[in-house]
């Protein structure tokens, strides 16, 4: 099977030490997938079933939102949430 694409992601993040807050966003660009070739499997009784294959997978656009807490010692609150464009 072949198949080839590209994408690309880029993102912020944001530290401070001494209240112990850590957030981050990062964007997702879409990407699509086109397969196509031959798929080989192997049979029951040893032989092998080629079959063609092709298909396409479309993946969407989509950004992502990270918020970690250290409210105290040996604590960690983490948050974290995410939208896709679906509707592409």
């Amino acid at each position: 099977l072949e198949s080839g694409t590209y994408s690309w992601r880029a993102g912020l993040g944001y530290r401070h030490n001494e209240s112990g807050i850590q957030a981050s966003l990062v964007y997702y660009s879409a990407a699509r997938f086109d397969v196509d070739g031959i798929l080989t499997l192997p049979t029951a009784n040893g032989d092998r079933f080629d079959a063609p294959v092709y298909g396409r997978a479309n993946f969407p656009q989509s950004v992502r939102a990270d918020l970690a807490l250290t409210p105290a010692p040996g604590w960690l609150l983490s948050f974290a949430g995410q939208w896709s464009d679906w509707s592409q």
